[in-house]
């Protein structure tokens, strides 16, 4: 792994253009969840914690930018079938935005932009999500699922404060891809290490003016009443 591995907001932070597309995914044919052995019914709760923490980073302002967000979870994130989709929202805990004047320099923080949200500072909360199950095949490689994840309408409204410099707000759209760090998408394991697959995202931010990526990774896994058991995602 690089220096952070995660989608976004990506997650997984991310959490996640993490693509300006409005409209949900349209679904894959015959792709499906699996979950204990069993094609999935719908409506199992999925879960997510964190492995690497979520780093938004961008550029604003002529100055880098590092939105850092330690801990991550899902929120009413359930799977979906026919079809192999996926859909909830994604909060961000902890977060905090740092600055530099140049790549690989020195991270100031600017408390003056910590994100906030329904009142809780350090807080992003994602629109609803959704998911679908696609093939990728990456150059020179094998063929294998990843997830398609779109932002309803867009991914999600950074709060950042009417004294922050950048700007009172971030608006992030589009679409991200998530890919299981250790080829296990279609493999029936408890958890999914699941991080950004760069090649095939691009998040931009307030209508297109930059573009951001997602570091960092999270670990997805079933809830509920299904905690505990194996799960994976078959491409169509």
């Amino acid at each position: 792994m690089t220096q952070s591995r995660l989608s976004l907001l990506g997650l997984c932070a991310m959490l996640v253009g993490m693509f300006a597309f409005a409209g949900s995914a349209q679904a894959t044919k015959g792709a499906l969840w699996k979950v204990g052995g069993a094609t999935a019914k719908g409506g199992e709760i999925v879960e997510a914690k964190t492995d690497v923490e979520g780093v938004l980073l961008t550029e604003l302002g002529g100055k880098n930018i590092h939105l850092r967000c330690p801990t991550i979870n899902l929120v009413g994130a359930k799977l979906v079938e026919p079809n192999g989709g996926i859909t909830g929202k994604i909060d961000f805990k902890g977060c905090k935005f740092f600055s530099l004047k140049t790549a690989g320099g020195e991270l100031v923080e600017q408390k003056a932009c910590e994100p906030k949200n329904e009142g809780v500072p350090g807080l992003i909360v994602t629109n609803t999500i959704d998911g679908l199950i696609v093939l990728h095949t990456p150059p020179g490689g094998t063929a294998e699922g990843v997830l398609e994840a779109v932002g309803l309408p867009d991914f999600a409204t950074i709060v950042l404060g009417p004294e922050c410099a950048f700007g009172e707000g971030i608006l992030v759209e589009g679409k991200f891809f998530l890919k299981d760090c250790l080829k296990q998408f279609s493999t029936d394991v408890k958890e999914h290490l699941v991080e950004e697959l760069k090649e095939l995202t691009k998040l931009t931010l307030n209508g297109g003016a930059k573009t951001a990526i997602i570091d960092g990774s999270a670990w997805a896994f079933l809830g509920g009443a299904n905690a505990g058991k194996l799960w994976s995602g078959k491409p169509a």
